[in-house]
């Protein structure tokens, strides 16, 4: 059985194409580290501490090659329009007290999170700009809310918010996001208000 590469595996890889001028697979590396979120203890701390790096590196490559730094804009969009969760929801029922059909009802919930773009101080007072930004970048583009299951049913008691988890350490919280249906998570504290 062959085993996926670890974190480590693909940062360690992504550095050696940027150090031999191979721009291309480094930026393949570091996005897909970017893009990744990993729950067990040991992964998560690495994560942060590579996720960091992997940003600066990408700044670099972008500095370098500033095609891919178009093409990448330019795919993160299309990834957003591509992917409307909403297409396709057809059930009319009552929510509380909002008499909407569903996709209607539904079409208002997703305006509103894209327009405010509140993921954390929909719930949270303290946040830093750059706490909202990642914990909204991370959630549109997550695959469950993408997803047209996500959105098409009748729970009463459902949000499009996801949950988010305040975990206390000796110098400060860190905040996580998380799926409340599949339960991947995505710290995004900003370390340097600690």
């Amino acid at each position: 059985m062959k085993t996926l590469p670890s974190l480590k595996d693909i940062y360690e890889r992504a550095q050696q194409n940027f150090k031999a001028g191979n721009y291309w697979e480094a930026f393949k590396g570091f996005k897909k580290i970017q893009m990744s979120t990993f729950n067990s203890d040991s992964d998560q701390m690495l994560d942060i501490h590579i996720a960091e790096d992997c940003d600066n590196y990408l700044k670099e490559i972008y500095k370098i090659e500033p095609d891919l730094f178009e093409m990448d804009m330019q795919d993160e969009q299309y990834v957003i329009k591509k992917q409307n969760p909403l297409k396709g929801l057809k059930l009319t029922y009552i929510e509380g007290k909002h008499e909407h059909p569903h996709a209607d009802f539904r079409k208002d919930q997703y305006n509103e999170l894209r327009k405010k773009k509140n993921i954390l101080s929909y719930a949270l007072t303290e946040v830093t700009k750059k706490e909202e930004e990642d914990a909204y970048n991370w959630w549109i583009k997550h695959i469950c809310f993408r997803s047209k299951e996500y959105w098409d049913h009748t729970m009463e008691t459902w949000t499009p918010y996801p949950h988010v988890h305040l975990l206390p350490t000796s110098l400060g919280v860190t905040i996580m996001v998380v799926c409340p249906n599949c339960n991947e998570e995505k710290n995004v504290t900003d370390y340097g208000r600690w």
